[in-house]
């Protein structure tokens, strides 16, 4: 088969033939459709990620993706070859207290596609069934590889959040996440609703599906002890600090992007203002099946989000696209 590497040595996407996984008996071998770029893959090739990569000369990144069974293993229950599935983008094991609790997040004994394994980039992947969904025909393959990695993780979010009708929001970045995310708020009922996102490109977008009210940077100051909620998208560090300063007494501040370095805490303001912290750490099944219904039911729709597709032939020059933030989501095929 064929499969995208990004070769660490060379600092480059490379397409080549490899072998096609062989899959175990609680395995199911899905061809792969659509598969996703996400801005945590540039932290996985080069960043806090990359110790725990699978392989250290090269690997196959990718982990939100959808597409058909090409075969099962012979344990496999409810599923048969041509299904139509989506994959969640990490592995719980489904034996530990957090998995019996329905909190598959935070298993301490997950793995992840496309990191400590390898990903979807590529034309099959063998993934456990207990991570393998069923994907309406009512839904595309590309917007199904979008389920589990952007719209439940932002509907995670959203619940975390404890959203009331009255709440003044900010978005940090209008990425992928903090797009679905403005939609989602939308459809909720969020009246006020406030983006800070520097790329013309990006904000452009965000007023095409959620139409938020963009705030400079330069103009932060003026909205001190403003905001009930914050949700950091972006992934920078700095966003965290400001958000913490324009967050009113009693405030949340929802930690949804992955950083890059670590925030430095005034514990006693914290503390002062009684503000509360949260991390938001991928999704559960429940979050899946919540944003399955959305999708069939015509709520949610990823048309916009969606903004380029290449072929894994391609992969380079997708990723140079991801690295210059001039897109939604980017999709390979």
């Amino acid at each position: 088969m064929k499969a995208l590497f990004y070769n660490f040595g060379r600092k480059k996407f490379i397409l080549k033939e490899t072998f096609k996984p062989r899959i175990k008996p609680d395995e199911i071998l899905v061809e792969v459709k659509a598969s996703a770029l996400c801005g945590t893959d540039l932290y996985i090739i080069n960043g806090p990620l990359t110790r725990k990569v699978y392989n250290k000369k090269e690997i196959i990144l990718g982990h939100s993706f959808a597409g058909v069974i090409a075969e099962i293993g012979n344990q496999i229950k409810g599923f048969k070859v041509r299904d139509r599935v989506l994959v969640s983008n990490f592995v719980w094991c489904g034996k530990c207290q957090k998995c019996q609790e329905g909190k598959q997040n935070l298993c301490d004994n997950r793995y992840i596609f496309g990191m400590e394994a390898p990903g979807s980039h590529a034309e099959y992947i063998a993934v456990p069934q207990r991570a393998v969904f069923h994907l309406p025909r009512e839904i595309d393959f590309a917007a199904g590889s979008l389920i589990t990695d952007l719209l439940a993780l932002d509907i995670h979010a959203f619940q975390k959040a404890d959203i009331k009708f009255s709440d003044n929001i900010l978005i940090f970045g209008t990425g992928p996440v903090g797009l679905v995310l403005g939609v989602l708020l939308k459809l909720h009922g969020a009246k006020t609703i406030f983006a800070i996102e520097p790329v013309k490109y990006r904000q452009n977008l965000a007023n095409k599906l959620f139409n938020p009210e963009i705030i400079l940077k330069k103009d932060l100051k003026k909205f001190k002890n403003h905001f009930d909620i914050v949700f950091e998208t972006s992934g920078n560090v700095k966003a965290l600090d400001n958000g913490i300063k324009i967050l009113k007494r009693g405030g949340k501040l929802i930690m949804v992007g992955v950083q890059d370095k670590n925030l430095d805490l005034n514990s006693l303001k914290f503390i002062s203002r009684e503000l509360s912290l949260f991390g938001i750490f991928d999704f559960t099944i429940k979050d899946i099946k919540k944003g399955l219904k959305l999708l069939k039911q015509g709520k949610i729709k990823f048309d916009k989000v969606i903004t380029h597709r290449f072929s894994l032939k391609d992969g380079e020059k997708a990723y140079k696209l991801l690295k210059a933030r001039k897109a939604g989501r980017i999709i390979l095929f």
